[in-house]
């Protein structure tokens, strides 16, 4: 015995809410997926880097000796081309002068076209959470205060004397630094803090 006219009519209705709701869901979701993070890059950007290189050798290390040291300059200047951003990086040494000018191609999502991914001086702020892998062998280790930024520690596992400082409010690199074990027979050791930039103030906001 079939269903009462009435009966078959409510079942193919509630039917065609159930799919049109499953649909709008699946296309949300799909959506969301598709979603990236916009990079907080604009036209004009700056970011300026003071890096100082200390390079010992074993015997330094275990003396805890200063080395020989190098200081450079880094600056990444953003210009708008339509639908992406060229980004110049030139380093400076205080003594040798100019050591190397670099061009990447950026997109807004902030991913290098040269790269293959996120230029080194961004990462996403939904990618900076403790746990998460970003790629490879690198993760998010912790979350503290480092100079006067609240920032999100990147460590790489296979290089654990490097960390990375990435501000948690923007993303952007503020500082780094490596080192190495006692076992090497010499070593560079690198400390980079941002020193200028018009994107972001002392107090730890956006500008």
């Amino acid at each position: 015995m079939g269903l009462p006219h009435s009966a078959l009519y409510r079942y193919h209705y509630m039917k065609k809410i159930i799919t049109g709701a499953l649909l709008i869901i699946c296309c949300i979701f799909i959506i969301q997926c598709e979603i990236k993070e916009v990079a907080p890059f604009f036209d004009g950007l700056y970011l300026e880097y003071d890096v100082l290189k200390t390079y010992r050798t074993r015997a330094e290390i275990r003396l805890k000796s200063e080395g020989t040291r190098q200081r450079t300059n880094i600056t990444y200047r953003f210009e708008s081309l339509g639908n992406k951003y060229r980004v110049t990086k030139t380093e400076v040494s205080s003594i040798l002068g100019k050591l190397s000018e670099d061009i990447f191609n950026v997109d807004y999502n902030g991913k290098a076209e040269e790269l293959e991914n996120y230029l080194e001086v961004w990462l996403p702020v939904t990618e900076l959470n403790v746990g998460d892998a970003i790629y490879g062998t690198f993760k998010v280790d912790r979350k503290e205060r480092w100079h006067e930024w609240d920032v999100s520690v990147l460590i790489d596992e296979s290089a654990p004397y490097s960390e990375w400082y990435f501000h948690t409010e923007t993303g952007y690199l503020v500082g780094m630094k490596s080192g190495a074990g006692l076992k090497v027979v010499a070593t560079q050791e690198r400390d980079q803090i941002l020193v200028d930039t018009n994107s972001l103030d002392t107090n730890n906001a956006i500008r």
